[in-house]
């Protein structure tokens, strides 16, 4: 992990823990370019499934 995707990845839950979902789902969307780990598509696909 980068030492970029870690502040990313915390913003992640923060936003999800606000309930701002739009915000999560977009930093998520980054977080998966940037990286491509798997942990990082899962969390984007949760985001997305539970938006939804």
């Amino acid at each position: 992990m980068t030492v970029l995707q870690e502040p990313v990845q915390a913003a992640v839950w923060h936003a999800l823990n606000h309930y701002a979902y739009r915000d999560a789902v977009f930093l998520a969307e980054r977080l998966y370019a940037e990286g491509r780990a798997i942990k990082h598509r899962l969390l984007k696909r949760t985001l997305v499934t539970h938006c939804s």
